[in-house]
């Protein structure tokens, strides 16, 4: 009837939900989470307020046979959503959450690591159909080397800076629960960029079925891992950030494994993950002092973060070379690698070239 259709474009309008066909309830979780303090007028929320209340009720009612959840979010209250996620996790009804667009703090040090592994597969592809094992070998060795090297720092950094990078966000929020999950989480970078590389490495070798079936099964053990542990334990929304760092480990394991049989290769250690590692834990303790000091000048996250940034930057970048992790071909493979060779060598970071 015409009353109907208006009240349920009515309760789009009003709160984001309706009810589908097969007595399936639609619900959306846009915007901002609106918690304990009223958002600007100008902000598109989610009031926690509205959600709970109607979680209760879909669970009552006798009507309602599922749930779909829409969510699309930029953050908000963290305790809020936090009791939003954890009520949905309780309700007994067949429930399916889906994460639409979106943005995050991983994007950039991943969308490195697939630029990499697109352009190596030409280069790869030409080295194993030419039965070159060397020249196959050292490719892969290094498009492992230039992903660590990016992927390391940004893991460490975002770990050590994630309570002011989320405070610095949402300022008039409570921010512990969201920086102690990009802490967690931040490890992932590590495993989603070497996952997307050794899947460029299978790719070009004419192993492409195999990331497909590895991001299969690591996929089923994601969803399996995160029901047990929203199920029977008390982790909440730590259990999603839990199960997006295996799942990128998963994937990177099983590709290595596969890299490993079809190409007897053994990947080298020292300068692909200690050197980097060893760089970044360094540069994590400046950066924090850094940022530390400058906070306690300014009493400012946003002016604070700027310095410890470029600390960040020069001292990975001093410790990198200074422990060999890069030679001087290596560096010129980078973006700008020469001119950066030109600030190593006045600072006596490089080898001198010789000739032969």
């Amino acid at each position: 009837s015409e009353n109907t259709e208006t009240k349920k474009n009515e309760q789009i309008r009003e709160y984001g939900q309706t009810k589908l066909e097969h007595n399936i309830h639609l619900l959306s979780v846009i915007g901002e989470i609106e918690g304990h303090e009223c958002l600007s007028s100008n902000t598109k929320t989610t009031k926690y307020e509205h959600v709970l209340p109607q979680l209760a009720a879909i669970e009552d009612s006798s009507d309602i046979q599922g749930l779909l959840v829409l969510l699309n979010t930029v953050g908000g209250d963290v305790e809020a959503g936090l009791a939003i996620a954890e009520m949905i996790a309780s309700i007994d009804k067949p429930t399916v959450s889906l994460v639409l667009g979106g943005s995050h703090s991983i994007g950039v040090p991943i969308a490195v690591s697939t630029a990499i592994a697109s352009s190596m597969v030409p280069s790869l592809v030409a080295s194993y159909i030419g039965k070159d094992k060397h020249a196959v070998h050292r490719k892969v060795n290094l498009a492992v080397k230039f992903n660590m090297i990016i992927a390391f720092p940004s893991a460490v950094g975002m770990a050590v800076l994630a309570v002011p990078i989320i405070h610095s966000i949402y300022p008039s929020m409570e921010y512990r629960t969201g920086s102690m999950m990009m802490m967690i989480g931040s490890s992932c970078i590590i495993f989603y960029a070497l996952s997307t590389v050794t899947s460029g490495v299978l790719q070009s070798i004419d192993q492409m079925r195999l990331p497909v079936i590895h991001s299969l099964i690591s996929l089923i053990v994601h969803i399996v891992l995160v029901w047990g542990l929203m199920r029977f334990t008390g982790l909440g929304v730590y259990a999603l950030v839990i199960g997006n760092v295996t799942y990128p480990l998963l994937v990177c394991v099983l590709n290595g494994y596969s890299v490993s049989a079809h190409l007897g290769f053994k990947q080298e250690i020292t300068k692909c993950f200690c050197v980097p590692f060893l760089s970044s834990v360094i540069m994590g303790i400046v950066t924090f002092v850094v940022f530390r000091l400058f906070h306690v000048l300014t009493k400012s996250n946003v002016i604070s973060l700027l310095p410890a940034l470029v600390a960040a930057v020069c001292v990975y970048f001093v410790l990198v070379l200074k422990l060999k992790g890069l030679t001087r071909e290596e560096l010129y493979e980078f973006p700008f690698g020469r001119k950066m060779s030109i600030v190593a060598d006045k600072l006596h970071l490089l080898e001198e070239e010789f000739e032969a």
